[in-house]
């Protein structure tokens, strides 16, 4: 092999090669499968490869919307909206993640694709431990900001089809750039879990400003080999978005105020979000019974048509508005049988995206639909036919909250918009 195909072999590996991550589920472990030696690489790639690891999964899904969904998580919109119900197949996810570790420092990189179109990096970040005490570690990069348990948890790991949508809506990427400092304590002393980061706030899209986002959890947990487990946390968001224009409104008796001065433009308005969240788990005759809870309050400043935090390269431009608003969910997980690979899911989940206005005066004072509460009954079934091989299918039943101010948008009545979702995931 020459110098230059020797040194391209090195410049690749160092660019597919740059991080590692613990695929996000809540044990920190990544199931990577070691890059395997050629006998032809020469001893310098060969001493390289030996920590390089890789991780992929993807997940092939079908879904079925009633006349009243719009949109699915694969596929087109709804060709017949309001009408009749619809299906899509598509491809959800797949993931690529690649690291490499040397000593105390790892770097990972993660391609995802999402619905056959999508392609952007996720994780893409440098790692290092204090090389005394090995507690103390710095991220650098596109991460997660590990807010609150469900978003802290991978995708590929978590049982419920898409997750709780409305944490979607705080976090839309669920990454963001920037920088975290984290603690993480021996087992003897509760696995105590402290990260502390600045974060740019738009996800992983360009920064698009000099202010920088706080984010900061905690989370501690019994010892996970005894047959009655108990893990929780805090996490506490405080954050800006930018004013694009001089229009703001605010929240004052059930009714937007718009606030028009020619200063607002270009000031900030405050983001900020508080989590608590708990997680029981016991093994029983039955098999493994879980019990999940989450509740998130807080402040989002948005859109009028849209609830989304910014995950935009650009600086939104429309008027403001500021909602206080709160969530969460309780899940019950209860494995059939203490040696089949089957997992029962229950759960409800609730969103208040403005608790200051409800019912009938929904639709009144520049209030609309973006302001309608929901709760969702979900049920579903969890398969593992094989260790890399998860099926899974659920059905979803929100129930949304009614004013006869919307009755031309469809919200005097619950909608007819629930969903069936049937996937299958290889992992890797």
């Amino acid at each position: 092999m020459t110098k230059i195909g020797i040194l391209a072999g090195i410049l690749l590996l160092s660019i597919l090669s740059l991080s590692a991550q613990d695929d996000k589920n809540i044990e920190n472990e990544v199931d990577s499968v070691s890059v395997k030696k050629s006998v032809s690489t020469p001893t310098a790639l060969k001493e390289i490869a030996k920590n390089v690891y890789f991780s992929a999964y993807f997940q092939g899904q079908y879904q079925s919307g009633q006349k009243d969904v719009n949109r699915l998580m694969v596929g087109s919109a709804n060709e017949n909206y309001g009408k009749s119900s619809f299906n899509r197949f598509g491809l959800r996810r797949a993931f690529l993640s690649t690291m490499f570790e040397t000593g105390i420092v790892y770097g990972l990189v993660t391609i995802e694709v999402k619905d056959n179109k999508n392609i952007w990096f996720s994780d893409a970040y440098l790692n290092i431990t204090e090389p005394w005490s090995k507690k103390f570690s710095l991220t650098l990069g596109s991460l997660n900001t590990l807010f609150g348990y469900e978003l802290s948890v991978s995708p590929s790991v978590y049982e419920l089809i898409e997750g709780t949508s409305f944490l979607y809506s705080l976090f839309p990427d669920i990454y963001d750039v920037g920088a975290q400092v984290s603690y993480k304590a021996p087992e003897k002393y509760g696995s105590l879990n402290v990260n502390l980061g600045l974060v740019a706030g738009n996800g992983v899209q360009q920064e698009t400003d000099s202010k920088r986002d706080f984010v900061g959890s905690i989370s501690a947990s019994t010892n996970k080999n005894r047959p009655f487990r108990l893990s929780g946390g805090l996490a506490y968001y405080n954050g800006f978005v930018y004013q694009g224009n001089e229009n703001v409104y605010k929240m004052k008796e059930k009714a937007f105020f718009l606030d028009n001065n020619v200063n607002n433009k270009g000031q900030y308005a405050k983001r900020r979000y508080f989590d608590v969240n708990a997680q029981l788990a016991v093994e029983t005759l039955f098999g493994l019974s879980q019990l999940r809870c989450e509740y998130v309050k807080g402040t989002q400043p948005a859109g009028k048509d849209s609830y989304n935090s910014p995950n935009s390269s650009k600086r939104p431009e429309t008027d403001t508005y500021i909602r206080d608003f709160n969530g969460g969910y309780i899940y019950y997980l209860q494995q059939i049988g203490p040696k089949l690979p089957l997992t029962f899911w229950g759960g409800y989940s609730w969103h208040d995206p403005n608790t200051d206005v409800s019912g009938a005066d929904i639709g009144k004072y520049n209030t609309n639909e973006t302001d309608i509460s929901y709760q969702t009954v979900s049920l579903g079934l969890v398969w593992f036919p094989y260790p890399a091989i998860r099926v899974q299918a659920f059905y979803e039943m929100p129930i949304n909250e009614k004013s006869i101010n919307l009755a031309e948008q469809g919200y005097n009545r619950n909608r007819n918009d629930n969903v069936f979702s049937f996937r299958i995931q290889y992992k890797y």
